[in-house]
């Protein structure tokens, strides 16, 4: 098999194409075309375009069909059009009604010979036939498309563009450049080849191939990037607006800075309201104490019991022993109570009642 050079699946410049295919308007009703850049001015929301074909590996000579599948991006889009270009092999047309060739005697480049409307879901196609080359290797293309609407204004139009390639003649292998060094390539970067590249792998999937931290394999953190590559960052963590709690009692003070965090972060807490951000057995939801203190956050202190606070039978004339609440059991001063000041009292009454009856014994005497 002779040595191939790689091929990079890219975009082929548009001035390189522009000094190919002449200096008129393209999507004109004459004249000879240009990539759509050239004429439709807007860029921001041009059609997605995927390429695809029928035989992924021909062989050398073979034809295949190149379908371009196109779904528009932009709201108010009707219609939609197509330019193809490669370098090597022809191209034939499919649907001669509705395309034709970039320049008469030309077969590297076909388009629209009419705008195609859109679907109810945005899409549209149109096909071609490309023949492959005699030689072995692997031949690229270019697209570029555009949506519109229409009101004949090429400044409402909006284009985008995509590269595509097939090898023939052999297995076509995509290489990937893997510049941090962690196993995986730039999925973006990829080229197609008959034969290994050298310095380039075969694993893609790097969404980031400038960190190493970043890959498929990676494990996802707290700082909302993607990456494992998985096209989501920070999921399974909670992201979100999380609050320095520097008493470890899963309350923060409402006077806390906001910062981006996630559940996993050790010392951050999603709820503030801690009144004592320095004492972890003060926050909403603690059990309030006789002590003076606000323990619950919840603006009154102590708020179980302002009379008696504690259980009857145990008064000792702490905060809050305001009464006889525990009659007969009390164990401290004051109120009605059984034990020595009791037997006093029933003692004086024993010494009136017999002094009486003394007096009522004389008198009759």
């Amino acid at each position: 098999m002779p040595s191939l050079a790689p091929r990079r699946l890219a975009v082929l410049p548009i001035a390189l194409l522009l000094a190919t295919v002449g200096s008129t308007a393209a999507a004109r009703p004459t004249g000879e075309p240009q990539a759509c850049a050239n004429c439709h001015y807007e860029s921001s929301d041009g059609p997605n375009i995927e390429v695809a074909f029928d035989n992924a590996a021909p062989a050398t000579g073979e034809t295949v069909v190149v379908t371009i599948a196109l779904e528009a991006v932009w709201a108010q889009a009707l219609r939609t059009g197509v330019y193809l270009t490669t370098e090597r092999g022809e191209f034939g047309l499919l649907e001669p009604t509705a395309t034709r060739y970039a320049m008469d005697g030309v077969l590297t480049g076909v388009l629209h010979a009419m705008p195609r409307d859109l679907d109810a879901q945005g899409r549209a196609q149109f096909q071609f036939e490309w023949t492959a080359p005699a030689e072995i290797g692997v031949t690229d293309f270019t697209v570029w498309s555009i949506t519109g609407n229409t009101n004949g204004d090429s400044a409402d139009d909006h284009h985008s563009t995509k590269g595509a390639s097939i090898a023939h003649g052999c297995t076509g292998v995509y290489y990937y450049p893997d510049d941090d060094g962690d196993g995986f390539g730039d999925v973006a970067s990829g080229e197609l080849s008959c034969e290994p590249i050298a310095g380039l792998i075969v694993q893609a999937g790097d969404c980031d191939d400038a960190d190493a931290m970043i890959n498929p394999d990676a494990v996802e953190r707290c700082n909302a990037i993607d990456d494992d590559c998985d096209g989501d960052g920070d999921e399974g963590l909670e992201p979100g607006i999380y609050y320095l709690d520097g008493d470890g009692d899963g309350y923060a003070s409402d006077l806390a800075t906001p910062e981006y965090a996630c559940n996993n972060v050790e010392g951050y807490t999603p709820d503030r309201g801690d009144c004592k951000p320095d004492d972890p057995a003060v926050h909403p939801g603690a059990a309030e104490l006789d002590n003076g203190i606000d323990d619950d956050c919840d603006g009154t202190i102590d708020e179980v019991d302002p009379v008696d606070p504690d259980p009857a039978g145990t008064d000792d004339g702490g905060v809050g022993d305001t009464g006889d609440a525990d009659a007969g059991q009390d164990d401290d001063a004051g109120g009605c109570a059984v034990g020595p000041r009791g037997s006093a009292t029933w003692a004086w009454l024993v010494i009136l009642a017999a002094a009486a009856r003394r007096r009522r014994s004389a008198a009759t005497a």
